[in-house]
C-alpha cells in the first residue's frame, strides 16, 4: 500500500516537472512548471545545459506565464 502512495505522489508530480519542450542549435522551449516566477532558475538552467551541448549559453527570449513556459536562444558566450 505504501508503494502504490509513493507511486501515485510521483506521478503527481510529474506533470510539474521542468524539462525541455523542444530545442536545436538556436534555442527552445523549457516547461517551467506550474508557477514560471518560482521556478524561472531551474528552467534556464535546463536551457543552459541543453545550449552547452553547442558551446553556448542561454539567453531568455520570452516568458508565458500562463502557459508555464520559457523560451530561450542560444548565444556564444
Amino acid at each position: 500500500m505504501r508503494l502504490l502512495a509513493i507511486l501515485c505522489a510521483a506521478i503527481c508530480l510529474s506533470g510539474c516537472a521542468q524539462k525541455l519542450i523542444s530545442g536545436n542549435e538556436a534555442g527552445g522551449m523549457v516547461s517551467a512548471g506550474d508557477n514560471l516566477l518560482e521556478s524561472r532558475a531551474g528552467a534556464l538552467q535546463i536551457a543552459d545545459q541543453h545550449c552547452s551541448r553547442f558551446g553556448k549559453v542561454a539567453r531568455v527570449s520570452g516568458e508565458d506565464p500562463f502557459a508555464g513556459t520559457l523560451s530561450f536562444d542560444c548565444v556564444k558566450p
